[in-house]
């Protein structure tokens, strides 16, 4: 079965394999408050084409948001190149019970817009991926690394805000191409003009065929800080 990274907020661990091609198309995203505000937003079409450049060590990376849709304006946001480095491979950790499998993902954002609606400054993240079998059918992982969004909009320029995104993540391997997951995700965040988030998610994935999943997940916030509900699904697809 292939390795991917779809189905709930965090993003797995597993390397594509050299000049192999891997798409991992979101084909709905909703989230809204349920505040005053009300607010909501539809993302159509999120895709992210993974390229394997070294054998369980190394891939390319090119990422784009889709279609956002929101309360009141309609467009698309950025596109993301970056790379995803295997530390420690699968191989290395299966041999000590104590030893995690540790991948490094780090993104560079280019802007395709320029409006008050998206984000036109320099983007970056380096996201930690830690993970370990628990037994057969059980399985942890962890999500943990530094973000730095840019303040800029059309009209000014705010800096850079610093935020430390975390996601924990409990697998349970149903039968071979069933997995259901459960996460608790947030963010530390070190800036006066954004705050904290908090929320959970339950999910799943089925592999509808050895290089075809479909995954379906759901969140809640659990502060004021978090969007109060979100749906998610897409499909994975090795070329």
């Amino acid at each position: 079965m292939i390795s991917f990274e779809r189905g709930g907020i965090s993003d797995s661990t597993g390397i594509v394999p050299p000049k192999k091609i891997q798409l991992e198309f979101g084909a709905w995203d909703y989230a809204r408050d349920f505040d005053t505000s009300k607010r909501f937003v539809h993302k159509l079409g999120t895709s992210l084409w993974r390229y394997g450049l070294i054998e369980d060590r190394l891939e390319f990376r090119v990422a784009n948001s889709g279609l956002n849709i929101n309360s009141s304006e309609v467009g698309f946001d950025s596109l993301d190149l970056g790379y995803k480095l295997a530390l420690i491979q699968a191989q290395q950790a299966e041999k000590a019970w104590y030893i995690p499998e540790v991948n490094l993902i780090n993104h560079f954002s280019i802007p395709l817009s320029d409006t008050h609606f998206f984000n036109s400054g320099f983007n970056h993240f380096y996201k930690f991926l830690i993970a370990k079998p628990i037994g057969d059918k059980w399985s942890a992982l962890i999500n943990l690394g530094p973000r730095f969004r840019s303040g800029r909009t059309i009209s000014s320029d705010d800096g850079q805000l610093a935020e430390l995104p975390y996601v924990f993540n409990l697998g349970y391997q149903i039968n071979q191409r069933w997995q259901i997951f459960t996460e608790i995700f947030g963010s530390w965040v070190f800036s006066s003009r954004a705050e904290d988030i908090l929320g959970a998610t339950v999910g799943t994935t089925y592999a509808l065929k050895e290089n075809l999943i479909w995954d379906f997940n759901t969140f809640w916030g659990l502060n004021s800080n978090t969007e109060g509900f979100g749906i998610s699904t897409g499909l994975v697809y090795r070329f």
